[in-house]
């Protein structure tokens, strides 16, 4: 058990503990229902080390969001940019969007999949998982038209 804390005390961040905490709890969850373990010891390891405050996430004035949508106009991103502003959605429930996802009669799009990246010894591998919130989120596009 003290080789596992002492690992975890090298993290970077108490987020970075608490991810890889879940993980290796769920992983040693699997080997005590195969009876391959009798206890998990996972669940002893403590990621709380720096106890620092989340810093507040700074918001775009209107004059960037301006900029940013004036100079993506014509690009690839433009789309992207007015969904995430127009939304507050995170980058992986956007790249999960597929046309059964949006309600364009009512306004209204359905986060029920995410898209994630996984590592794979330098190979991208992308697969669909649920939104981090459990419940389908519904997000509606007021105005969106103008941009279109």
């Amino acid at each position: 058990m003290v080789i596992l804390q002492d690992a975890f005390n090298q993290l970077a961040t108490d987020t970075m503990r608490a991810d890889c905490k879940s993980l290796l709890v769920d992983m040693l969850n699997r080997a005590v229902e195969t009876e391959l373990l009798n206890k998990n010891i996972a669940f002893g390891i403590n990621t709380i080390i720096d106890n620092e405050e989340k810093e507040e996430k700074r918001i775009l004035s209107n004059k960037e969001i301006d900029i940013l949508l004036e100079t993506s106009k014509g690009g690839q991103t433009y789309a992207f940019f007015i969904v995430a502003l127009g939304t507050g959605m995170r980058m992986g429930e956007i790249l999960g969007l597929t046309w059964d996802c949006i309600d364009f009669e009512n306004g209204v799009i359905k986060v029920e999949k995410t898209l994630c990246y996984l590592p794979n010894n330098g190979n991208a591998i992308y697969e669909f998982h649920r939104p981090k919130t459990l419940q389908k989120m519904l997000f509606v596009l007021l105005g969106f038209r103008k941009f279109l």
